[in-house]
């Protein structure tokens, strides 16, 4: 929004945020407010979903994504996660990055099957691991990015031609070094 027209009911056209990068899950508002330790709001966010998936849960441990993203709770999940929009990320070190990045793709991944669905075609799961994602420290992060880009040093993934980050991608700083093998 640039305030440059006074909101109303009038001819011009207004997207909600949401809708801005549908792909990022954690774009449900624009966060703000103040910014906690990412490892803090990492452990909320992790809780906070854990018991949505254990009052969703059925006797043989599959969970009902559907029915858990229709619970009130999960509209304060999606708002939780939202401050990782803001989280100062690049000042972690490596090894503070690894289990950063490690926990927030499992996040990830849990948030996306109650949002988008689990993908069940070849096909869908291509498009899901490179399209989904979150937004960190004002950088879109698909899975793809955070798997490969950031936890692989930027290796290419499988079925692909490209590196997930190029030569002048901001995001390659979030890149961990090779490991040794």
């Amino acid at each position: 929004v640039t305030n440059e027209f006074e909101f109303g009911d009038n001819t011009h056209l207004y997207r909600l945020q949401i809708h801005a990068q549908p792909k990022a899950l954690n774009t449900w508002r624009v966060w703000n407010d103040r910014v906690d330790n990412p490892f803090v709001t990492l452990k909320q966010c992790k809780g906070a979903f854990s018991q949505l998936q254990s009052a969703h849960m059925d006797g043989e441990g599959r969970v009902d994504y559907l029915a858990l993203a229709r619970d009130e709770r999960y509209q304060r999940f999606q708002e939780a996660v939202c401050e990782f929009q803001l989280s100062p990320v690049t000042a972690m070190t490596e090894a503070q990055r690894k289990a950063f990045f490690i926990n927030l793709y499992n996040l990830v991944v849990l948030h996306a099957f109650a949002q988008v669905g689990i993908p069940q075609a070849d096909l869908h799961r291509y498009s899901f691991f490179d399209h989904i994602g979150y937004e960190v420290e004002g950088h879109f992060l698909s899975l793809n990015d955070i798997e490969n880009g950031i936890l692989r040093a930027n290796k290419t993934a499988p079925y692909h031609l490209n590196r997930p980050f190029g030569r002048d991608d901001p995001r390659k700083q979030l890149s961990l070094p090779e490991c040794e093998r």
